[in-house]
Parts: structure tokens; C-alpha cells; sequence
């Protein structure tokens, strides 16, 4: 990285610092922030967490516990976290909650302890967050990992083990990054005027982090030259030179950082048409239709996505959990997910998920796929599997990864020869995953970030597939598949781990259940713990939700006969509705915006079906005649009844965007 293509060579490596690390387990989370309290009283502490969330969650839980702290994360202004560092360098502040902000090189003063609240996920981020306190020659340096469940604390302790043992990860630095190395070459016109573009390959080619090929930066030129930024000027001895059109100044100076810019997403309530919220473009790309995410204090479930709003509904389900700053959750490696494995092998439970065993537990349509490879390689895994799945289902398979599990909602239950069958035949993992990218969510927010910083798109643009599939071998698409490639899959390790299952050196074992078993039971209450959110609840726990609100309705009836009203509270309503005065079937909704025809057909659908038609009736995007067409269907049960009201709103909610005024 520091010498490019240039010969170097190392004089030492350095050596291992001691130190003195503590892991605990406290699974009562209000005795964790109670012990984290007087760790904060009793110290100069630093006290780590792992989310910009978790950071303002703790910092406001410790301070109502009067512990004299403050918080630091990168979210913050830069005025508040240098006032907050010098607070504590003078000792007016005693402790600081921080994100990764204060990990490197910001002299702070004297730490006594460093408190990580969860797993630090990663061996170097722990050396270097406890490797801030003890700073002198006589001190050594002293840390304590405080858990709260036995993946936590299983993650942690090895990591412990393998710090003690000078084990890192590999730092695998990023190379030949597309958007950048276009920005560069612009600026290398300003600096030289003319450039010939032989010359700005053998420049570029000094830096470690260029790794490119000529062709290619023959590419990322002729972007720029789509995109009116420079002349590109080809000679007959096939030389290439460029320069700068007037607006490539403007294009440099405003791009100067490679921090993205984004966007705010309005949170439209699917039921009430109201918006409740703004989300953040980061939080939005984690998002895919059926995904369930917190907003406010309650638990949403994604409708419909457009180029401003999210469209959701109520959800009341717990299974599965969305992270709401998923974006900043730090990786944990593979060699550290394996140790997890060999730990719990120790104990002798049959089945055991351990690093050579991948389990996967069938409850209902719930799919547990157990396997103790980490972050990268387990989204890899999901997205292959997930797209197998909707294949063979022909409906949309949502799944959902961490380090040592993926979860899986199907539509409905399959058996376990189509759930083995989908596994094993996952073929060509990078071609299946870049083809899983289309059309996702993901892939049009990396391609806004890219296209920016290409200057191809305005800061407000918006995408549509069709624009994205277009640029389908342009150089600003190349780069964003290999920006996703870099930060969520390993690729490599994925196509290694399913060669060893087809070969047998890793073991595939179904298991069918009634409930969640303990590690599946884990994993889904540590989600939930986390305070994120429910998601792929079963159809019960659907249809539960949308009666609850359905139900909690109060209309104003008239009779056609009589022409008698009343207010009918629709959770005390009788199946079959006649008029309270005159007795006859004739109730239809009073609304003036009806015209006679439609309270006529309304109060035909109220004297067949009663309760039910108010039910349909009363749901939004739901109009008179489709709910005419869902209440002649043939019902097995009042379950199937809803769930067709639920897909008609969905209907309604997603067609509604393509409607043109009349």
C-alpha cells in the first residue's frame, strides 16, 4: 500500500503488546447498563459500542444513571466531538461512549479502562480500542468485553484467544476503485492540461490502490467523454490524449469526498395513506419488499418502494429482524465465525452447527439455515439461496443473515427434498449473485452513489431499472458491482465452503421442528434484543394485525328503506347487519362522495355478506367492486378471506404510481 510497484523491505514487524482483556456474560441487559454505570463512575473510561444506535441508546440509559459521560460517534458535528475530547483530556469529563470514531490516533489523555459493550466483531478493532488506555511504559493497557448472550460471548472470547495469540485479520485494502480513479484523472488535467493517457496509466500505476490495466482506464475515459467532461482525442498510432471541458471543474470541486451524499425517504402508512416518518437512503437500500423495519416505535412491513416513499403497513411479528443501521454493522470474519463453531462442538448435542456442520431447521415456512462462516460468506449464501427458493416457490423469498445463521421466510412450507435440492445446486456464485442484484434495491442505491461521483447524475437524480440495465457494461455499473462485491460478499470463500458440502468435508443435516431450536431461538432474540424489528411473521400473526386495525372502526350507516342512521362499531357488530329500526337489510355506508348507484351496491354487499363486506369495505384502496370480487370468492376460512384483502391493498398500493390523471 505505501510503495505502490516500487521494491520495499521490512526492517520489523513490530511485536505484541500484553494485555488485559476480560469477557462477561450479564444477560439481563438493565444489570449490563448498571455495570457499565459504575465502570463509567470508577474510571477514566472509554466505553466502545459497535452502532452510532447502541451509542445514543447507552449514552442516554448511563446518563440517567447520573454517570458524567458524554457521546462521540460520527454522526455528531465536528464541534461537539472535539468539545467532548477535550473535556476529557482536561478531566472535566470523566467518560466518553463512542463508535469507532475514537479508535485511531486522536490524543485524548489518559484512559484507564476501555469497556466494549458486545462483541467488537473483529480482532484488530479490539487490539486497537483497548490498545488506548495504559498509554506509558509502566501501564498495561486494560479492557473488559460485556455480553449479554452466548453468541456474544462466544464471539468474544475467541477473539480474546486469537489477540493473545498476535492473530489479525488480513487487512484487504480496496483496489482499482472505478469512480475514484475517474475523479483523479480529471484532476490530473487541471494540474497538466493535456494528458496522454499512457502517461496517466504509468503515474496512477505508482499507487497501490490504482490496479488497473490500460483498457480500463480507456474505459473510465471514454465515460468521461459520455458524459461531456473531456475531449478525447484519438490518434492513428492509436495514442490517446484528453482534456477538460468547462464543466469537469465543476464536476472535480464538488466531489471531492468519496462519503456519499443521500437522500430522505417519506414513510407512508399503506392503511391510513398518511406519512409518519423520513428514513434515510442507506436505511432504505437495506430494504426489499415484504422487509419489516422500526420507525417510530413500531414495527413496519414494506409495501411498496418508489423513487420517494416507502409504502408500509402495520406489523406486529417478531421471527425476524431488519437492522435499522445495517449499513454500519461491522463484518465479522469468517476465521472468527469458525472458532465460534469449534467452541460450541465442545458441547455434545446432536445436531450441533459447528464449524463443520451446516444445519438447516425447518419450522412451518420458516427456514433456519445454520452456519458458522461469517458475515460475508452468509450474505452471499442468502441471496444464492433466496433466489433458488423463489424460483421453485414462484413468489418472493425473503432472507435475512448474520455471522452464524441466515433466516428464511418462504410463502409457504416446502419439503426438505426442494429445500436440499435448491442448496445444492447453487453453481456459479459470483455470475448467480450479480444476477440476484438486479432489479434490487441494493444495486440502485450503490449506482446513485457511483453515478454521483461519476458525475453522470445530478445530486436529486433518481434511477429506474431500465436506466440501470442500459449502463449494463459501462464503467460506472463495473464499479458498482465491484463496490458491493468488496463490502458484502466473499466470494472466494463461498464457492470454497460449497465445494467441501458436495464433497462431504462440511456436513448438510435437515432438521424439522415444531419451535425454533435453542441456536435458531438465539439468534432470533438477539435481533430482537437489539431493539430491532420484527419481520417474517406467519400468516396467523398477519392476519391478527389487520383485524386488530380493521376492527377498531366505527361507520355511519344509512338505511335505504328508512332512511334511519346509526354509528356501527364494527368489533361489536353482529355477522348479519339490518336496520335497527325498521328491520329490513338496507344499510349502506353514508358517505356523500358515493353516488345512488354505489350506495345501492354497497348496501347490496352489506345484506350479503354482512360484516365481512364492511370489513372489505372499510380497508384502504379497496373499492366497492373489488370487494365484491374478494367476498363471491369461496373462502376455506376467515384466514384466506383477509389475506386476499392484504394482496388486493397491495395491488392497489403498488398500480396506483402507474395511474395518469385524468
Amino acid at each position: 500500500l505505501l510503495f505502490g510497484n516500487r521494491m520495499y523491505a521490512l526492517c520489523e514487524t513490530g511485536k505484541s503488546r500484553k494485555m488485559d482483556i476480560a469477557v462477561e456474560r450479564i444477560p439481563d441487559k438493565d444489570k449490563l447498563v448498571e455495570l457499565a454505570n459504575v465502570l463509567a463512575k470508577e474510571n477514566n473510561a472509554l466505553i466502545f459500542v459497535n452502532t452510532r444506535s447502541m451509542a445514543e441508546e447507552l449514552s442516554a440509559s448511563l446518563k440517567k444513571g447520573n454517570a458524567p459521560l458524554e457521546v462521540h460517534h460520527g454522526s455528531l458535528s465536528k464541534e461537539i466531538r472535539l468539545e467532548a475530547e477535550d473535556r476529557f483530556k482536561d478531566g472535566s469529563l470523566q467518560s466518553l461512549v463512542s463508535t469507532s470514531s475514537l479508535e485511531l490516533g486522536i490524543d485524548i489523555g489518559s484512559v484507564d479502562l476501555v469497556v466494549q459493550i458486545g462483541s467488537p466483531h473483529q480482532v484488530f478493532r479490539l487490539i486497537q480500542r483497548v490498545g488506548r488506555s495504559g498509554h506509558s511504559l509502566d501501564k498495561t493497557p486494560r479492557g473488559i468485553i460485556l455480553t449479554n448472550d452466548l453468541d456474544d460471548e462466544l464471539e468474544a472470547s475467541v477473539i480474546k484467544v486469537l489477540a493473545d495469540n498476535g492473530w489479525m485479520e488480513d487487512k484487504i485494502v480496496e483496489r482499482g476503485a472505478l469512480d475514484v480513479i475517474a475523479h483523479q484523472l480529471v484532476g490530473l488535467c487541471l494540474d497538466m492540461g493535456r494528458v496522454d493517457l499512457k502517461k496517466a496509466h504509468e503515474i496512477f500505476s505508482g499507487s497501490y490502490a490504482y490496479g488497473l490495466d490500460y483498457d480500463k482506464l480507456r474505459k473510465v475515459a471514454l465515460q468521461l467523454y459520455s458524459e461531456s467532461l473531456v475531449y478525447f482525442d484519438e490518434a492513428p498510432d492509436s495514442s490517446i490524449s484528453i482534456r477538460i471541458k468547462p464543466r469537469a471543474r465543476e464536476y472535480y470541486y464538488s466531489n471531492l469526498s468519496t462519503i456519499p451524499k443521500e437522500k430522505k425517504y417519506m414513510l407512508r402508512d399503506m392503511t391510513s395513506n398518511r406519512i409518519v416518518a423520513s428514513l434515510d437512503e442507506k436505511f432504505v437500500a437495506n430494504l426489499e419488499v415484504g422487509s419489516s423495519f422500526l420507525s417510530k416505535g413500531s414495527p413496519w412491513m414494506v409495501v411498496d418502494i418508489t423513487e420517494s416513499e416507502v409504502i408500509a403497513q402495520h406489523s406486529i411479528g417478531s421471527d425476524i429482524a431488519i437492522p435499522e443501521w445495517a449499513g454500519e454493522d461491522i463484518p465479522v470474519p469468517y476465521e472468527v465465525a469458525q472458532g465460534v463453531g469449534r467452541m460450541r462442538s465442545v458441547k455434545k448435542t446432536d445436531p450441533m452447527p459447528d464449524e463443520k456442520t451446516i444445519i438447516i431447521e425447518m419450522v412451518g415456512d420458516l427456514v433456519v439455515v445454520h452456519a458458522c462462516f461469517g458475515k460475508k460468506v452468509n450474505e452471499a449464501l442468502a441471496r444464492l439461496y433466496s433466489s433458488r427458493l423463489s424460483k421453485l416457490a414462484g413468489e418472493s423469498v425473503n432472507a435475512v443473515s448474520d455471522p452464524y445463521r441466515i433466516l428464511i421466510k418462504l410463502p409457504f412450507a416446502l419439503g426438505q427434498e426442494h429445500l436440499e435440492k435448491s442448496f445444492l445446486s447453487i453453481r456459479d456464485v459470483r455470475g448467480s449473485l450479480e444476477e440476484s442484484l438486479k432489479n434490487s434495491y441494493l444495486l440502485r442505491f450503490k449506482f446513485l452513489h457511483v453515478g454521483r461521483a461519476f458525475g453522470l447524475l445530478a445530486q436529486d437524480a433518481a434511477v429506474s431499472s431500465r436506466f440501470i440495465e442500459a449502463l449494463r457494461y459501462s464503467a460506472v455499473y463495473e464499479e458498482v458491482v465491484r463496490s458491493i462485491f468488496f463490502r458484502y460478499f466473499d466470494v472466494e470463500r463461498t464457492e470454497e465452503i460449497l465445494g467441501k458440502v458436495r464433497k462431504g468435508g462440511i456436513s448438510l443435516i435437515f432438521d424439522k421442528r415444531e419451535k425454533p431450536g435453542f441456536y435458531a431461538g438465539l439468534g432470533l432474540e438477539r435481533l430482537r434484543a437489539r431493539e430491532l424489528v420484527g419481520g417474517f411473521e406467519p400468516r396467523e400473526a398477519i392476519v391478527a394485525a389487520f383485524m386488530e386495525q380493521a376492527l377498531s372502526k366505527t361507520f355511519e350507516l344509512k338505511c335505504l328503506n328508512c332512511k334511519a342512521t346509526r354509528f356501527l362499531h364494527l368489533a361489536g357488530a353482529p355477522d348479519k347487519i339490518v336496520c335497527h329500526n325498521c328491520g329490513e337489510a338496507s344499510y349502506t355506508i353514508d358517505s356523500r362522495k358515493d353516488s345512488e348507484e354505489e350506495s345501492r351496491f354497497k348496501a347490496g354487499l352489506i345484506r350479503s355478506f354482512g360484516k365481512k363486506a364492511l370489513i372489505a369495505l372499510s380497508t384502504y384502496g379497496i373499492g366497492a367492486k373489488t370487494a365484491d370480487r374478494i367476498l363471491r370468492r369461496l373462502h376455506p376460512d376467515d384466514q384466506s378471506f383477509v389475506m386476499d384483502i392484504i394482496e388486493a391493498q397491495k395491488n392497489f398500493v403498488k398500480n396506483k404510481k402507474f395511474w395518469k390523471p385524468q
